[in-house]
């Protein structure tokens, strides 16, 4: 079924706010509304939805996943890909007929056991900077699940910037600010890192999970200190300490960030 060409053209115009209005709706509303849109637009559209709603979007016919990888860009295949469990991104791997797009997105997929690649998870929600704090709560609470989601900022390119702040970013008062300014300084591992190297990093100390981007900057996952150890000599961090640890970063920032606030109130004074 052709999609709307008022609502293509909307997707073309912006893919990310047209999946912020899906955000609002169900899962399966966004997921039928999607797989009627060309693919290469389905496929940028579906990269920016919630883990709630991609979810839905995961679930359809393998078929018209398939279709719409063949018709997309390697940037976006890849960015849409790493969004799956890594067994039906593999699948739709081996079904690809495209060659180049094929090994290109073999690389994002197969890494040795002994590396980052090879424990990512996918439930990484990507925000471009330019959103508002207003649009981007609107969208949590719609999709919102058992656990707060992982989120990543990214660039106008789509490159990875940041890790969003979720604490500050519900205590925002201002619904017209941009998200870019409630990111928190983090580098990215890449997925070649050894485990052995990557259980070492000492961005542990501050943070219970890591993003995962490529050599160009795009998000393909992230990582906890839990997948890491699972089957290799490291040891595990208990989940409780790991909890412990990101409230007293949040207190930290959040309370740096009020009497901020304070102080310039009592300097108009």
């Amino acid at each position: 079924m052709k999609a709307d060409p008022l609502l293509e053209a909307f997707a073309r115009k912006s893919p990310v706010a047209f999946a912020q209005a899906l955000g609002r709706g169900s899962p399966e509303e966004a997921a039928a509304l999607i797989q009627d849109l060309p693919g290469e637009l389905a496929i940028r559209v579906a990269g920016t939805l919630t883990p709630h709603h991609f979810s839905a979007v995961a679930a359809l016919d393998l078929g018209i996943l398939l279709r719409w990888l063949e018709r997309s860009g390697v940037d976006a295949g890849v960015a849409f890909v790493s969004r799956l469990s890594r067994e039906q991104g593999l699948t739709l791997l081996e079904a690809l007929e495209n060659p180049s797009l094929k090994r290109r997105l073999g690389r994002a997929l197969r890494y040795p056991e002994h590396c980052v690649g090879a424990r990512l998870s996918s439930n990484v929600l990507r925000i471009p900077g330019e959103t508002t704090a207003g649009e981007l709560l609107s969208q949590l609470r719609a999709g919102q699940g058992d656990e707060p989601p992982r989120a990543v900022l990214l660039d106008s390119a789509g490159k990875y910037q940041s890790v969003l702040s979720l604490w500050r970013l519900t205590l925002e008062e201002d619904p017209g600010r941009r998200v870019r300014e409630f990111g928190i300084p983090v580098a990215a591992l890449r997925p070649e890192t050894s485990i052995v190297d990557a259980h070492a990093d000492a961005q542990w100390d501050d943070n219970v999970w890591l993003p995962v981007a490529d050599f160009n900057d795009r998000v393909i996952g992230s990582v906890d200190r839990r997948s890491l150890a699972e089957d290799n000599d490291v040891t595990p961090v208990e989940p409780l300490i790991d909890s412990a640890m990101l409230l007293g970063q949040e207190y930290l920032r959040v309370s740096s960030t009020l009497l901020d606030s304070l102080l310039k109130g009592w300097g108009r004074l």
